[in-house]
């Protein structure tokens, strides 16, 4: 009896010490990776579209292309955004291309839901289209096309 509780002593330690090894190893290896460029641009897109659709546009306007954000005012980004005829229900990318080191051509697939005035419900459907994010100072930005956002 004293001999078997002796082996169980002994292999409890044995898993506890394994299981200790391993999670060492695999945080080591997780914090070896690096993320590669187009990993670090997808998070930041997903981040981006994820603000928008929560209507958080405050947050959503540090993520514009800091000239952009230069010449437009965060009330006419916020404005713009606020369409209550069209509104963005889902994001997703398609696919990443990279034109230059810090140009990168973005195809997303969108669901949007629109209600036209007079009209009791809306229509929903989904379109594809491309985007441009440009990295600046380490930092990858969006950049929306000419007619995305309008002054006043």
């Amino acid at each position: 009896m004293i001999f078997s509780k002796s082996i169980s002593g002994v292999c409890i330690c044995s898993v506890i010490i394994s299981v200790f090894l391993g999670f060492t190893v695999t945080s080591c290896a997780l914090k070896g990776k690096s993320l590669s460029q187009e990993d670090i641009l997808r998070q930041r897109i997903c981040a981006f579209w994820d603000l928008v659709l929560e209507g958080r546009y405050d947050q959503a306007y540090e993520y514009e292309y800091p000239l952009l954000r230069k010449d437009i005012d965060v009330h006419i980004y916020r404005a713009n955004w606020s369409n209550p005829l069209a509104q963005y229900r889902g994001a997703q990318v398609k696919s990443i291309e990279f034109k230059e080191d810090d140009v990168a051509s973005v195809k997303m697939v969108f669901d949007i839901a629109l209600k036209p005035p007079g009209v009791k419900g809306s229509s929903c459907f989904r379109i594809e289209r491309p985007e441009k994010w440009v990295e600046s100072d380490g930092q990858w930005y969006h950049v929306p096309s000419a007619k995305g956002i309008q002054k006043p």
